[in-house]
């Protein structure tokens, strides 16, 4: 895992996202149901954009605007049953979940 981490990392700061503008405050949820996956950023900096990311498929790439109260969410529908990856690129979290 620790290596995935690492490698989504690199390929965040290849693809223009610094990490520079987290306050180490951010933290990602996510959840499956009936082949939905959500994700929830908490600790956000209002105003921000927060771009998540499904399997590090650059395809999945969902980006939308951290609200005032600090949180921001996401979804994708259709998802396969299995083991998937939800990564928060600003800040290279990342976060399990099961469908």
């Amino acid at each position: 895992m620790k290596k995935l981490v690492g490698l989504l990392a690199v390929l965040a700061l290849s693809a223009g996202y610094a990490f520079a503008d987290c306050s180490g405050n951010e933290a990602i949820t996510a959840k499956c149901r009936n082949g939905k996956v959500k994700v929830k950023l908490t600790g956000g900096t209002a105003g921000d954009t927060a771009t998540f990311q499904l399997d590090g498929d650059e395809s999945t790439n969902i980006s939308v605007t951290v609200g005032d109260d600090g949180k921001a969410k996401a979804k994708w529908k259709g998802v396969a049953d299995g083991a998937h990856t939800v990564s928060y690129l600003e800040c290279g979290q990342s976060a399990d979940v099961e469908c």
